[in-house]
């Protein structure tokens, strides 16, 4: 599976599945939004977690 379809799988493939995709799985306005921001592709190891937002809010 290439890296854009893992991504879909396990964020708005997941939402449609379980029936929430009106608020999750997808950037958008109006929905729920938990965001991680790295420095290349997130399914690499070597790659570095720059921010991470939930809620609108950042993690430290």
């Amino acid at each position: 599976m290439g890296e854009y379809d893992a991504l879909r799988a396990i964020t708005i493939c997941a939402a449609e599945h379980i029936g929430i995709a009106d608020r999750v799985g997808s950037l958008e306005v109006g929905k729920d939004a938990d965001v991680v921001i790295t420095d290349g592709s997130p399914f690499e190891i070597s790659g570095q977690i720059h921010h991470v937002l939930i809620d609108g809010n950042e993690i430290r």
